[in-house]
């Protein structure tokens, strides 16, 4: 139960109490070769969470912020299907937290935040 998203996203929304979700999904956090405990098709199109995380850790250095954007890049083309987008209102996808103005240079930092903006990283 405590890796259900759907779940979890259940009981607080029935708090009554307003409040945003977000998820890690199961990406590379989860043990090679075994299942995840919910398909990422499935919580793609449950979308238990209000946004979640399309990457792993970033690190305050552009190769890792250039790193996470490709790789959120890859799975927003390989999650994308007829039924609707990866990232849209209310479900949104992001790769991990801004670095900007923590140990990157000025044009890193409105590079990584242009990104954002291009990927519609909320």
């Amino acid at each position: 139960p405590a890796n259900n998203m759907t779940l979890w996203g259940e009981l607080l929304n029935a708090s009554g109490r307003p409040l945003l979700i977000e998820d890690c999904l199961d990406k590379h956090w989860w043990v090679p070769g075994k299942e995840p405990p919910t398909p990422t098709v499935q919580l793609l199109r449950d979308c238990p969470s209000n946004f979640y995380r399309t990457t792993t850790d970033i690190l305050a250095s552009f190769y890792s912020i250039m790193g996470n954007l490709m790789t959120s890049a890859a799975f927003v083309k390989e999650h994308e299907t007829a039924d609707g987008p990866v990232s849209r209102p209310g479900c949104w996808a992001y790769p991990d937290m801004l670095q900007v103005g923590h140990e990157i240079s000025l044009v890193e930092s409105f590079t990584h935040f242009a990104a954002w903006c291009i990927t519609s990283a909320p």
